[in-house]
């Protein structure tokens, strides 16, 4: 079966990107995928309500994360059924969510899931993206070794992955460190008030109050965030404030 000629025309009118130049390719293979060093691309069933929004919903998010710099490839499934040979989309392609994978050095490196509208990780993965493109830091602050922890501040004794687990359990896609690949760094002894860093310059630290609900939370209220430009900043507003207290 061959793809719709006609579909870039389509694709312009729905997009949410007014400008972001899209690549449609009606009959895609596997080289297609091979070809895009840093990119996205959507498995889109034109005769589909559900792949038609979720391409509407994957512009809005490359357009309000400013990703000039993502390719955004869109594929028609009914000319690109090679597109089967590869482990993530195999036998996905007849669903017609309109199905997204990403893609770094012609390798899918994330996808979303098959079988339902999955438009929850596309900005958690775009900006996983973004980070790990040529030129983008990717490294977390460390802790300084010259610190001197006050109490009930303390540095963790574990690699933090459960704190980072949690956090991203409970993040919904309107809250400040949605999609930000973290690291936890501290936590408070008397609470539930744990340290991460982040990969992004412009929230380098962020004290967090998880809940442990174990679910999402509701709009970007919680778990609650206090944002940090460096370590001197998180002791002098957070640290020392917190000691105080305590110890009063």
């Amino acid at each position: 079966m061959e793809g719709n000629p006609n579909g870039g025309e389509l694709l312009g009118k729905w997009s949410n990107f007014p400008g972001k130049e899209i690549s449609y390719i009606p009959n895609a293979s596997l080289d297609t995928v091979r070809s895009i060093d840093s990119g996205v691309i959507l498995l889109m069933a034109f005769w589909s309500g559900y792949a038609i929004k979720s391409f509407a919903e994957l512009t809005r998010v490359l357009h309000d994360l400013n990703a000039k710099d993502v390719r955004l490839v869109v594929v028609d499934v009914d000319g690109s059924e090679r597109l089967n040979e590869l482990p993530e989309f195999k036998k996905k392609l007849m669903f017609g969510y309109g199905q997204v994978a990403w893609v770094r050095n012609g390798q899918i490196i994330a996808s979303s899931e098959a079988g339902r509208l999955d438009t929850d990780c596309f900005k958690e993965h775009t900006v996983a993206l973004l980070w790990g493109s040529e030129g983008t830091s990717v490294s977390f602050p460390t802790v300084p070794e010259n610190i001197k922890w006050l109490a009930p501040w303390q540095p963790l004794s574990t690699s933090g992955e459960g704190f980072v687990r949690e956090l991203k359990r409970e993040l919904s896609s309107e809250h400040i460190l949605f999609g930000i690949p973290v690291a936890a760094l501290a936590r408070r002894s008397d609470c539930d008030d744990v340290l991460f860093g982040t990969v992004d310059p412009m929230k380098p630290l962020s004290v967090v109050h998880l809940t442990w609900r174990g679910q999402s939370e509701r709009g970007s209220a919680w778990p609650s965030a206090t944002i940090y430009t460096d370590w001197q900043d998180w002791i002098e507003r957070r640290m020392i404030p917190d000691h105080e207290e305590c110890t009063g």
